[in-house]
This record gives C-alpha cells, sequence and structure tokens, in this order.
C-alpha cells in the first residue's frame, strides 16, 4: 500500500460522522433559547416587589426564616395553597434574598410551560409543524412573558396544567396525577383542570367498550365503572357551576359532593370486582382501571 493511501485508510479509521440534526430540531433549539431569553434575560430588573410580590415572595421569605407566623392567614399570603411559595423560598435559599432569587423559579417553569406545549401540540396533532407552532405562540404570548418574569403562583399553576395534560393523552397515569396535585397546591383554579380530565377518561372509557368485538358482552365490572364516570362528570359540571354561581371553588365543591360521592362508591365497587377477577386483572383494560385508581 502506498504512503498516500495509508494516509487516507488512516483518516477515515478516525473519522465519524456528525449526528443528523433535522430543521424541526433546529427550530426547536431557536424557539427554546427565545423562551430562555425572554424569561430570563434582566430578570432581576426591577430589583424589589412589584404588583403581587408583596405578597408572595414576602410571605416566602417568612417561611424561608422559619417565622411560623408565615402560615397564619391575615397578614400573609395564604390565600392559596402554599407550593409556589415554596419554590420561591427555594430559589431565595440558593440565590439569595434577591429578585433572582423569588423570580428564578417562575422563570424556569415558563421554559418548561413552552417544552409542554410543544409536546402536547405535537402529541394531539401528531404533526411537527404543531408542536413548533404551539411552543412559539406561547413564548411569544405577552401574559405568559409576563407572568414567567414575576414571582405569583400563575407560571406554575401553567406549567403543572400543561404537564399533567401531556402526561394524561400520553397515558402517563401516576406522572399526570402528580402534576395536576402540584398545580391545585400552587392555586386553587389548576383544581378546575379535573373537568378535562374527567371528560377525557369517561372518552377513553366509552371509546374502549365502543370497540370491543360485536359479539362481546359488556362484562357487569365495566358497567358499574361507566355509571361511575356518568356521577363523575355529572359532580364535576355541578361543582364548576356552582363556583360560577354561587361564588367560591368551597361553594362548587358543596353543590357537586353528592354526585362525586355516588361516584367514588360506584369507582369502588367496580375496583373490588376487578380486584377479585384474576381473569380482569390479567386484560389490559383491567390493568389500566387499576393504574386510574392509583391515580
Amino acid at each position: 500500500m502506498k504512503v498516500p493511501d495509508r494516509v487516507q485508510a488512516g483518516v477515515q479509521a478516525v473519522s465519524f460522522a456528525f449526528p443528523q440534526i433535522s430543521v424541526a430540531q433546529v427550530v426547536l433549539i431557536v424557539v427554546l433559547a427565545a423562551a430562555l431569553f425572554t424569561r430570563f434575560w434582566r430578570l432581576d430588573v426591577p430589583g424589589e416587589f412589584i404588583f403581587d410580590e408583596v405578597y408572595f415572595p414576602k410571605t416566602a421569605q417568612e417561611i424561608l426564616h422559619g417565622d411560623p407566623h408565615a402560615w397564619d392567614f391575615y397578614g400573609h399570603e395564604n390565600t392559596h395553597p402554599p407550593l409556589s411559595k415554596l419554590f420561591m423560598a427555594g430559589g431565595m435559599l440558593f440565590f439569595g434574598e434577591n429578585a433572582w432569587g423569588w423570580r428564578f423559579f417562575g422563570a424556569l417553569a415558563g421554559v418548561g410551560s413552552v417544552v409542554f406545549m410543544y409536546l402536547l401540540a405535537k402529541k394531539l396533532f401528531d404533526s411537527e409543524v404543531a408542536g413548533l407552532a404551539g411552543a412559539s405562540l406561547l413564548t411569544l404570548d405577552g401574559l405568559a412573558f409576563a407572568q414567567s418574569r414575576i414571582a405569583t403562583p400563575d407560571t406554575y399553576v401553567l406549567f403543572f396544567v400543561l404537564g399533567a395534560v401531556y402526561f394524561l393523552v400520553s397515558d402517563r397515569w401516576l406522572l399526570s396525577g402528580v402534576f395536576f396535585g402540584a398545580g391545585a397546591a400552587c392555586k386553587w383554579i389548576a383544581a378546575f383542570t379535573m373537568i378535562p380530565i374527567v371528560l377525557y377518561l369517561m372518552w377513553r372509557l366509552i371509546r374502549g367498550i365502543a370497540e370491543r368485538e360485536p359479539d362481546a358482552r359488556l362484562k357487569p365490572v365495566e358497567g358499574v365503572l361507566l355509571v361511575g364516570a356518568v356521577f363523575a362528570v355529572a359532580g364535576v359540571v355541578l361543582a364548576a357551576a356552582g363556583s360560577l354561581l354561587a361564588g367560591g371553588f368551597s361553594s362548587g365543591a358543596e353543590i357537586g359532593g353528592i354526585p362525586f360521592a355516588i361516584a367514588a362508591v360506584i369507582f369502588l365497587a367496580g375496583l373490588i370486582g376487578i380486584l377479585l377477577s384474576e381473569d380482569l386483572r390479567k386484560t389490559a383494560r383491567g390493568r389500566l382501571y387499576l393504574e386510574l385508581a392509583v391515580v
């Protein structure tokens, strides 16, 4: 072998192929870079409390200092659950009691919301274009932009609700339940996400029954679960209507409480039927119902 041939063979031996990057991936990187820039650039300006930051980060500071009065209802921000304020306290623990500290995790949640919007739109429409469009629109949305740069619970709620819905339609029930609970633990308004969640699960149940073989009979336990789903939807609708008409989430919960209680009893009966039946436990649908119960 001639020397030039040996050199060429050696170069080929040590050469490597660069990973192929599609146009969609380039666009996604640009969108995420824009989201990061717009959420974090000059995040500490202004350096004092603005708007509702006079309530939330101030109470978060008290939590950080271990002040027991931070949990008092009057004179402190406890009209909403505490998870967002705990995030703010954690930010101040890492970055100091300054604007970066109380705004950092909120800005990070704003970027995470763009990621979940991309994943959710891509999943629902089975389209990369839809995912990129959704992420781009949320990045440029004025309300999402403003909320991501101030320390209030709203950006956390958006992040957790989008995550709950994405994991729901991706059949990752446990993660969906965790994100739903985290959203409600930041602000009560996130609890209204139960309306589309219950409707979606009922649709999944009805579709699964409709797609069975024509000669396959509806098992009694599935009929029980379907009736329970109807009562659950009724409870959600009544709770939402009560909240709007009676002027409060607690009032709505009282109105929808009876259908919810009936649904819980019916679902419990159906789940007991699955647990007692070895054949049902082995089926994909039986495992699905048990996973939903865990969530």
